[in-house]
């Protein structure tokens, strides 16, 4: 962002977050980051602010509005960070939080995890005259009558990087197996019956799979690396293949046992799950707790979430599990009771976002199990958001020191 004429990004009652970002306000009076109005939150991660106004960042109510810093380079501004007229930071951030850091346990530093972060390959368009495979070439009738299973299998293993769907609705009756020569899969937006996709062959390019409708999956059968794009479903690693995911704007996809396992990293950009769920247990049980984000192990990184219509946690981690989410919010839709919005279960987890909607519902923030121990922490003890009971969590940490990354 260049020459903005009031700040470079203004976070005005909801929330954000930004990385990589570079704002360079030099040629006006501008600051870069301005934090105004009740119940905003902005996280800003590795990024670059350049100016002369007097703030590179101004939070103008301290306890109102919430910003999370870290590895931020300011150049040319007076300060770095103002919190309502006072210098919170001079210069360069290496991590800063507005608001009192949540711990549950004692001797934990009050300090992210700062997971180490993979960007999303770049995979090839390849010449759409020459190396695209139609589906409708194959055989598929797109009407969503004719079972076209057999045709876009045909499509898949027809040696050619790129495989899409020109029609609207196909009918699929079978696990479709996507091979090693595929690396594209342009969906098209195309209803298919909810279809299974499985990377079933290993490779060392990745596959990308894009624009999905529906309640469909995709399953990790090999050690191949995937890339969700604007897609709707669920993800599973049931063999623990170790792989890399990355997840571009998804829809319904977080939960179930596989999702997140041991050897996994999982490197998420927005994820909405509006998929709906109950918590089957008559009591809160941590080991067998269901989620919107279910972590079994491996490592997850989410850069902003939302999830809603549940009454379950929307985070769940277990031991041997890594999880920094930085900002999102979750919609209280549903009334959880005593079920916690958080989860961490022996895992190592960094976490900060908000509450929308019916808040006053939500009791228990946090829940952490450790050493044989549980601690919690009332929704009612975090900053309020000014609304029904809704309210912020500027940072939770929750790990043992000694076993970070």
């Amino acid at each position: 962002m260049r020459g903005q004429g009031h700040a470079g990004v203004a976070a005005l009652g909801g929330g954000m977050t930004l990385r990589a970002a570079l704002i360079d306000e030099t040629s006006t009076d501008a600051g870069a980051i301005l934090l105004d109005q009740s119940g905003a939150q902005l996280a800003v991660v590795d990024s670059t602010l350049a100016g002369t106004a007097a703030a590179a960042i101004e939070v103008t109510d301290a306890g109102v509005h919430h910003l999370f810093a870290r590895n931020v380079t300011v150049a040319g501004f007076g300060v770095g960070i103002d919190q309502a007229g006072m210098t919170a930071a001079a210069g360069s951030v290496t991590e800063y939080v507005s608001d009192p850091v949540v711990t549950l346990y004692p001797g934990q530093p009050p300090a992210s995890l700062n997971l180490p972060v993979l960007d999303a390959p770049l995979v090839p368009w390849f010449d759409a005259g020459t190396q695209w495979a139609n589906v409708d070439d194959f055989g598929a009738a797109g009407d969503g009558g004719v079972d076209d299973t057999g045709a876009i299998q045909a499509a898949l293993n027809s040696g050619l990087p790129v495989v899409y769907f020109p029609r609207r609705v196909y009918r699929v009756t079978k696990t479709l197996q996507v091979p090693a020569s595929v690396q594209r899969l342009e969906v098209f937006d195309a209803n298919l019956d909810n279809a299974t996709f499985a990377i079933s062959a290993a490779a060392p390019t990745p596959v990308l799979i894009r624009d999905t409708t529906g309640y469909g999956q995709v399953q990790s059968a090999a050690t191949r690396d995937v890339v969700l794009q604007l897609t709707t479903g669920a993800f599973e690693n049931p063999q623990d293949n170790p792989i890399n995911l990355f997840l571009e704007n998804c829809a319904n996809i977080g939960g179930g046992n596989a999702f997140t396992v041991s050897g996994q990293h999982t490197y998420a950009r927005s994820l909405n799950d509006e998929e709906g769920g109950t918590q089957a247990d008559a009591g809160f049980n941590p080991a067998t707790a269901t989620a919107d984000m279910q972590v079994e192990g491996g490592s997850l990184w989410v850069l902003n979430f939302k999830t809603e219509n549940k009454p379950i946690p929307a985070l769940s981690a277990l031991p041997g599990a890594f999880v920094e989410v930085l900002g999102g919010y979750v919609n209280v839709t549903v009334p959880p009771g005593d079920i916690p919005m958080i989860v961490n279960n022996g895992a190592k987890v960094s976490f900060l976002g908000f509450t929308n909607l019916f808040c006053s519902e939500l009791q228990t923030a946090i829940e952490e199990f450790r050493d044989g121990g549980a601690a919690a922490e009332a929704a009612s003890s975090l900053p309020a958001r000014g609304f029904d009971g809704c309210f912020t969590v500027p940072l939770y940490v929750g790990y043992d020191p000694s076993s970070t990354p």
